[in-house]
């Protein structure tokens, strides 16, 4: 005897996906409209985002490289007169003004160490006074010092080192070498 309350029925059942996917299709127009809806909404949204992060990361590049050659071009146009005033005062033999305009530049935002080297490789006057009298072939590349106009090179750390040549009437004088460590980009996240 069959119970009644578990009647089975097989032709209530679908025969395969295809007509229960019709059939849930044709009783739930709305609901797959919205799932349609989200599905759609989710992926521009994720479009958008990976555009933008793209788009943050082209701004920062191109601001970073504009810093680096605002770095870059301070330093060669501060360096100019100071190899002039330094060239002059050298000439006199008056290393003491020339201890004061290094001294003074040094207190300045960003600049580590400002440096005098003989046409030797000699350190004759320096803001780290532990390094004067010493090789400077030890602290820098040998190309750095024997550079006959204006160099930049910046290092791993994040240090821009300016070497400039300090020319005499008839002869090189020595190099002026400048330690630069410039203001890091920091993103801000609340932008």
């Amino acid at each position: 005897m069959e119970n009644p309350a578990i009647k089975f029925n097989q032709s209530d059942l679908p025969a395969d996906g295809k007509k229960r996917a019709s059939n849930f299709i044709k009783k739930n127009p709305v609901l797959l409209t919205v799932l349609l809806a989200l599905v759609a909404v989710t992926t521009v949204y994720i479009w958008k985002d990976v555009q933008k992060n793209s788009q943050i990361a082209l701004v920062e590049k191109k601001a970073l490289e504009k810093l680096d050659q605002n770095n870059r071009e301070m330093l060669t146009a501060l360096s100019k007169p100071l190899i002039w005033s330094i060239r002059a005062e050298m000439l006199k033999g008056n290393l003491e003004q020339v201890n004061i305009y290094v001294k003074d530049i040094v207190k300045e935002k960003n600049f580590q160490v400002l440096q005098i080297i003989d046409p030797d490789g000699k350190v004759i006057l320096s803001t780290n006074k532990k390094v004067e009298g010493k090789n400077a072939n030890i602290l820098y590349d040998s190309t750095m010092l024997s550079a006959d106009a204006i160099k930049i090179y910046h290092t791993d750390n994040n240090l821009l080192i300016m070497s400039a040549p300090i020319m005499g009437y008839d002869k090189k004088l020595g190099v002026l070498v400048i330690e630069y460590k410039p203001d890091s980009f920091i993103k801000d996240s609340s932008l």
